[in-house]
């Protein structure tokens, strides 16, 4: 016998609030008990829900400092969840970044085979991404995200105030995936950052930025929610990039403009993408210095590890033009071999990408 299940869709629900009252319609009707699972440094961001949440409140804090994503935090968070009697009816509220939401909604996802979750990104870069789209994550010794789960946000609370208390280098920890999002989907947002290059972060452009890459991740997630298809252009940049953050300890939004600036020449090379197209995406003024000693082989064995990787082959997403990917039959991505990625990571063009110093 084969018993038949269509693909599950799911609905995420993504609520904006520009002040501590707009909070109150979205929190007031959470459970209770609720969970909510933070770190100690983000206390403060938590007094605005505090008003409105219930009660019956525990909060588990991870230590400053520590590593988020490790099976270390998942148990001390599952752990945390038993101890107080968490069901399979309880909420877990997750307030933080992109490394709290990923975790905590794999744990979230597993914990009584799945409880209701919540998400209150504090960046910007969480905002513009990690809060939305189901994929969930920790690493492991071997490699980024290795162990995960697709499992959505029922609700989903942007509360504006947050990132304007944020530094600008915080703010710029997003550019990675913004930049994203306009290669593989929007010219107006790539036209945005070429026009303003020293004012994108400001509070009057915030609303637009956010709106602008969550519209265009519900669209492609839409469509392809399990990853079999247009939901990988989302890795655009990140394959490569996912290696260097890995290699060099980078912050992941450095890690992936670096990435996008590596991948674009790689487009290049493959006769994918015009020079002047490249060039454009070049001469953007957001990409970080890196003047770190190139170590080709560490950076190939983190590739070795990549998800993606099989039959000695990485699928990547190709543009074909700025806003504009090649679909390759719909597959979204080509099998670029390895012998092909080691000779990219070996060569000058590469390491001048790097260090922005290549000319086409």
């Amino acid at each position: 016998m084969i018993a038949r299940f269509p693909r599950a869709s799911f609905v995420s629900h993504i609520h904006i609030a520009h002040t501590q009252e707009d909070i109150a319609d979205i929190v007031l009707h959470l459970s209770d008990p609720l969970f909510v699972f933070t770190e100690e440094s983000l206390y403060g961001c938590l007094s605005p829900l505090l008003p409105y949440l219930p009660k019956n409140l525990h909060i588990y804090a991870v230590p400053c400092g520590q590593k988020v994503k490790s099976r270390k935090t998942q148990h001390a968070l599952e752990n945390f969840l038993a101890r107080h009697h968490a069901h399979r009816h309880s909420t877990l509220l997750c307030l933080g970044g992109g490394s709290i939401l990923d975790i905590g909604g794999f744990v979230a996802s597993i914990y009584a085979r799945g409880i209701l979750l919540v998400f209150v990104p504090t960046t910007l870069l969480a905002m513009v991404d990690a809060c939305f789209g189901g994929k969930t994550a920790i690493d492991t010794a071997l490699g980024k995200n290795l162990l995960g789960s697709f499992y959505p946000a029922e609700h989903i609370l942007l509360f504006y105030p947050y990132i304007q208390s944020l530094p600008l280098s915080c703010k710029q920890d997003a550019l990675g995936e913004i930049l994203k999002y306009s290669l593989i989907h929007d010219t107006v947002l790539f036209q945005f950052l070429q026009q303003h290059p020293d004012t994108w972060h400001e509070e009057r452009h915030i609303d637009f930025i956010i709106r602008t890459c969550l519209q265009t991740k519900m669209q492609i997630v839409a469509k392809d929610p399990a990853d079999q298809g247009m939901r990988k252009l989302l890795n655009f940049g990140h394959t490569i990039g996912h290696a260097l953050e890995a290699c060099y300890h980078l912050s992941h939004g450095q890690a992936v403009l670096l990435g996008i600036l590596a991948e674009t020449l790689l487009c290049v090379q493959q006769d994918y993408l015009d020079k002047q197209e490249a060039e454009k995406i070049f001469a953007l003024p957001f990409f970080p210095s890196f003047t770190e000693p190139l170590y080709t082989q560490r950076l190939f064995a983190f590739l070795l590890r990549d998800k993606k990787c099989k039959d000695h082959t990485i699928d990547m997403p190709m543009l074909c033009k700025i806003g504009k990917p090649m679909s390759f039959e719909e597959r979204y991505v080509t099998a670029l071999s390895l012998n092909l990625l080691k000779r990219f990571l070996t060569s000058q063009e590469f390491r001048e990408s790097l260090q922005g110093r290549l000319s086409l």
